[in-house]
């Protein structure tokens, strides 16, 4: 007899289809968050480095690595959901002075287009990027 193992889901209200707890709380930008200036990998180190038992920042880095988490979880779900588009078309806006990207997103690049930038894939959807002319 085979036993089946079972994942463990990344929060246990969406495998029950409830809503969300915290609301729209982690639909922002990852700077929006406690210490969001930091890369995941700062911000590991800094809760790993941290003296828990005698440092007053550790309930800040505690904060931080609690809400990273719960952004990223959500963040890849997000990414699993979406349908992934193996080409991204991005067309330039030249009354907003942006890019609109084929999965629905609009980038502002200060100096160029997405070629002369080295941008090869899109930083939403992860498709090939493709420059489309408009006119």
């Amino acid at each position: 007899m085979t036993q089946q193992t079972q994942g463990t889901p990344s929060a246990t209200w969406r495998a029950k289809n409830q809503p969300d707890p915290h609301g729209d709380r982690y639909n922002c930008e990852r700077a929006a968050l406690c210490m969001g200036s930091l890369t995941d990998d700062q911000l590991a180190n800094a809760v790993f480095m941290c003296d828990h038992r005698t440092s007053l920042e550790s309930i800040a880095y505690l904060t931080a690595a609690k809400d990273r988490i719960r952004w990223l979880s959500r963040k890849l779900e997000e990414v699993g959901a979406a349908p992934q588009s193996s080409i991204c078309c991005w067309t330039y806006d030249s009354d907003s002075f942006s890019w609109d990207t084929g999965c629905g997103e609009k980038w502002t690049l200060m100096d160029g287009g997405p070629k002369e930038n080295g941008m090869h894939f899109c930083h939403a959807c992860g498709g090939k990027l493709e420059e489309e002319s408009n006119g």
